[in-house]
């Protein structure tokens, strides 16, 4: 009977010193959350605590006009792919908080000769050990963990910001494009209504004799090819419109229209002090970042190569003699074959590789933003050509080709020429537009900036 009341007595230490141990890194929200009775529960406890619970509601949707502004700002609270990063920058706090904690301690019980035959029947002559053990981390571990870990939660947060931009990016990209949609049905609106009037003009020249019937053949075709484009055009609208409003995770376009100043063209700044802005990039910043914690992977695979050692202390009871003895323990592992060279061998092969990874990462954002650079340069030579001369001169030409028809100058086919290069024309300056902000807003997501910030256009 001794022996199972020093046992539960043991037993009691090691469960009192197990609470202290959880209570030293214990915290208020860990155990809040763990109190939880429910994944579902728990699900909501953590999004209240970490202000990720927010949904989009009716109330939420934009209606009326929408600017970019509004939109980015939708995109950064509901986009399902940011939210997600948010829960990896909490993720690694985690992760660090694991990093940080001790190995626990360990009981080990032991009973020898029991249940033999008298006189060693039941625990009459039993032979007990009660040792409470505790490994000793050396090598300095436990703090090489957590500066590996505070650098790995450093990463996350680059990371974090990346996807941020990239969010910007798309809603931007998808902004232009609902604007570049309503230009296109504005502009086929336009044409749409001249064609009418065109059509209606024929019409009457034809009841009064002064042309063919053949004219106003050819008008019905251009005016039905028109009223398709422009049906095409309101489909166009309509899904990206779609579009832009699945990056908040809704399936309602409840906004009217989009408002941007789309004909705000600059001229491109120079290519060499973009480039030696690139240091905002998070994409290429977080190597910095990258480098400390591989090297910081070197150091503590080196310290896993010291082995640690495991000290405990105990009781240890002779039932037959009824008596009691200190037992002391100390165990020191051999390093003969296994003193972690794998790992630290591979965790020097990843920081030379991490040097190359960022030469790499390097060169592929220059590459990116001289693409951009090249499409934005080009499509503004490119617009300020269709300003000067193109649009002006197809505008003329219409106008003119229209009144020498309606003065019997000129036949109905040249006036559709007219009309079809001046429409390409706008149609043409409208993609060159699309193609210049497009490439500029990359150009912002290469240089870093923040387009809630400096937005465009």
């Amino acid at each position: 009977m001794k022996i199972i009341i020093y046992f539960s007595a043991l037993t009691g230490i090691f469960l009192t010193s197990g609470c202290l141990f959880s209570e030293s890194i214990s915290d208020t929200k860990l155990r809040a959350i763990e109190k939880q009775p429910s994944d579902e529960s728990l699900l909501v406890e953590i999004r209240e605590k970490t202000g990720l619970e927010q949904e989009l509601s009716l109330s939420d949707l934009p209606t009326g006009s929408i600017i970019l502004r509004d939109a980015l700002q939708l995109a950064l609270i509901y986009n399902p792919r940011f939210r997600a990063q948010s829960w990896h920058v909490r993720i690694a706090e985690a992760r660090q908080i694991q990093a940080g904690l001790s190995p626990n301690p360990e009981l080990e019980v032991e009973v020898e000769e029991i249940g033999g035959s008298s006189p060693r029947h039941r625990f009459e002559g039993a032979q007990a050990t009660l040792l409470l053990s505790q490994i000793i981390e050396l090598g300095d571990k436990r703090q090489k963990r957590i500066a590996l870990s505070s650098l790995k939660n450093q990463l996350i947060q680059w990371d974090y910001e990346s996807v941020r931009l990239d969010v910007l990016t798309e809603a931007a990209e998808s902004f232009i494009d609902v604007l570049v949609a309503q230009r296109r049905l504005d502009i086929m609106r336009q044409i749409l209504e001249t064609s009418s009037e065109m059509l209606a003009g024929v019409t009457k020249r034809v009841e009064a004799g002064k042309d063919s019937p053949v004219e106003r053949s050819k008008a019905l075709v251009s005016h039905a090819k028109i009223k398709t484009q422009y049906e095409l055009a309101e489909k166009t609208l309509h899904f990206a419109r779609l579009q832009l409003t699945s990056l908040w995770n809704s399936t309602d376009a409840s906004f009217d229209r989009a408002e941007g100043d789309f004909d705000q063209i600059d001229p491109i700044g120079d290519m060499t002090s973009l480039v030696g802005r690139l240091d905002r990039n998070p994409d290429l910043a977080r190597w910095a970042i990258e480098m400390k914690q591989r090297r910081a992977a070197v150091e503590l695979e080196k310290a896993r190569g010291v082995p640690d050692i495991r000290v405990g202390a105990g009781i240890q009871r002779f039932e037959q003699e009824d008596e009691n003895a200190v037992v002391l323990s100390l165990s020191i592992p051999l390093g003969i074959s296994d003193r972690n060279q794998g790992a630290r061998l591979e965790a020097i092969y990843n920081l030379a590789r991490a040097r190359e990874q960022k030469q790499a990462v390097l060169a592929s954002i220059r590459e990116h933003l001289i693409r951009a650079y090249q499409k934005a340069s080009t499509e503004y030579i490119h617009i300020q050509s269709l300003d000067k001369e193109v649009l002006p001169n197809a505008r003329s030409a219409f106008e003119a080709s229209r009144i020498g028809y309606e003065q019997g100058k000129f036949d109905y086919l040249t006036v559709l020429d007219a009309h079809r290069t001046y429409l390409d024309a706008q149609m043409e300056r409208l993609e060159a537009q699309a193609s210049y902000h497009k490439a500029r807003t990359q150009m912002e997501r290469l240089l870093g900036r923040d387009l809630l910030a400096e937005e465009k256009p």
